[in-house]
């Protein structure tokens, strides 16, 4: 499948108050999960049901993923 190499980023939804109210942590893990979707799912609106393999893409613990 060809992909362009970038995706469209809407700094207004990124600065929404749900988001910002991530801990630091969690919106890093949800901007590599967001970039994940976007390179490795057949559809890019989607993650794998894997819990090692998220943690493991996230380079964290299982325990601290969850």
């Amino acid at each position: 499948m060809n992909r362009a190499p970038a995706f469209q980023f809407y700094p207004g939804d990124w600065l929404d108050f749900r988001v910002q109210r991530m801990s630091f942590a969690a919106q890093g893990a949800y901007i590599k999960l967001l970039c994940f979707m976007w390179k490795d799912s057949h559809d890019q609106h989607s993650v794998i049901d894997n819990e090692q393999a998220i943690a493991n893409a996230l380079g964290t613990a299982v325990e601290q993923w969850l």
